[in-house]
């Protein structure tokens, strides 16, 4: 258990540095500079400028000095937004981030699995195909198609919801069903898949036998069973979805994580983009790490072990 747990940690380190290196050198590599887009800048000034953000030296140096500074808990400040830590910045933004990505694991999760279990009891019935039919529609149609789509047709046509913002419980509506979606389609195949391989297992079969009703023997007994493969993509996908998603949050107008990421790119902001990329990584790990754990506690079967 120790020795999982160490190397767990590790790796989880190791993510988090080769991350961060990547993104650092990626940046010093591509053409032009955060002043860039400043007219009239001399040579000095712009000298000056690097000099002050402690980034005058060469690659290497740079990202020595980073790397110290990032060990110290500083992340340093925005290059665009002045006089603001880029601390500051995703502190006030990830609680957003995570608000809509709780309310669309819920979504995902709870309708995915539902809908899944539903499908596989009516295998090869109206209601599977219907399922898996909507299900391979939802992943084929990508998020920046999804969310027009569902603004078009809640907000402007039909006038329910509200376009965008991030004020009150129905702005929140759009957003979190756009972001569910593909990942509830996916847990629903996941599951839909696993709970029919489970219907054929013995177990199930002797908990017919006995007399009891279907919906018990598929929920009650097959259920736990078929939901293990699913607990493990919910690790990754709680992290993609609590960190927010770039695109639903561009579109509804949302102030979270992946709106900051996006801008951060296209301003060449590098403390702020590494400070997204170090957040991902971050929540990554950890609910992978979360994931193995729920799946022990699920399985007996599986032991925390480095084996």
């Amino acid at each position: 258990m120790l020795l999982f747990l160490f190397k767990r940690l590790f790796s989880m380190v190791l993510v988090l540095f080769c991350a961060i290196t990547a993104v650092f050198f990626l940046l010093q590599a591509v053409p032009g500079g955060p002043f860039d887009t400043e007219r009239n800048l001399t040579e000095e000034a712009r000298h000056a400028k690097l000099q002050q953000i402690k980034m005058d030296g060469t690659p290497v140096q740079n990202y020595l000095s980073y790397m110290k500074d990032l060990l110290h808990g500083n992340m340093r400040e925005s290059l665009k937004a002045q006089n603001f830590r880029v601390t500051e910045i995703l502190g006030a933004a990830l609680p957003v981030s995570f608000k809509l990505g709780t309310i669309s694991f819920l979504l995902a999760a709870s309708g995915g699995i539902l809908a899944g279990a539903y499908a596989a009891s009516r295998k090869q019935q109206t209601g599977d195909r219907l399922t898996q039919m909507s299900a391979m529609l939802l992943i084929s149609t990508p998020t920046f198609v999804t969310g027009p789509l569902l603004a078009l047709i809640f907000a402007l046509w039909l006038g329910w919801l509200p376009v965008g913002g991030w004020y009150g419980w129905k702005e929140m509506i759009l957003p979190a069903a756009c972001l569910s979606l593909y990942y509830g389609a996916n847990v629903a195949r996941l599951m839909r898949n696993s709970m029919v391989e489970v219907l054929q297992k013995d177990f199930i079969r002797t908990a017919r036998a006995k007399g009891l009703a279907e919906q018990k023997v598929i929920y009650r007994h097959g259920l736990k069973v078929a939901i293990l493969p699913v607990v493990s993509y919910l690790g990754p996908m709680a992290a993609y979805l609590l960190t927010g998603s770039m695109v639903v949050e561009s579109i509804f107008a949302i102030p979270g994580m992946g709106q900051h990421f996006v801008n951060a790119t296209q301003n060449r902001d590098g403390f702020l983009l590494i400070g997204a990329v170090v957040v991902y990584c971050i929540l990554i790990v950890l609910f992978n790490f979360l994931a193995d754990i729920a799946l022990c506690l699920l399985d007996p079967r599986v032991k925390l072990t480095d084996e």
